[in-house]
């Protein structure tokens, strides 16, 4: 597996990562970024489940991620 490309929301708390597969699909992974007050420091956090599909091509694996993250 490999990261292919990296897509962020218009807010910048979420962004998930294209990941390319070792049969040459492609996969989401979803992220969040997160801050603690009280120790003040931001921190990325997995946010499971990822979303669902496998994607042929790279330009449909982004337009996903794009669409889902809003």
């Amino acid at each position: 597996m490999k990261k292919v490309q990296r897509v962020d929301s218009s807010d910048h708390r979420f962004f998930m990562e294209v990941i390319e597969n070792v049969d040459g699909t492609f996969s989401l992974q979803r992220f969040a970024r997160k801050h603690d007050p009280e120790e003040q420091v931001d921190y990325v956090i997995r946010d499971l489940p990822d979303p669902i599909g496998r994607f042929s091509n790279l330009d449909a694996a982004v337009n996903k991620a794009q669409r889902s993250l809003g």
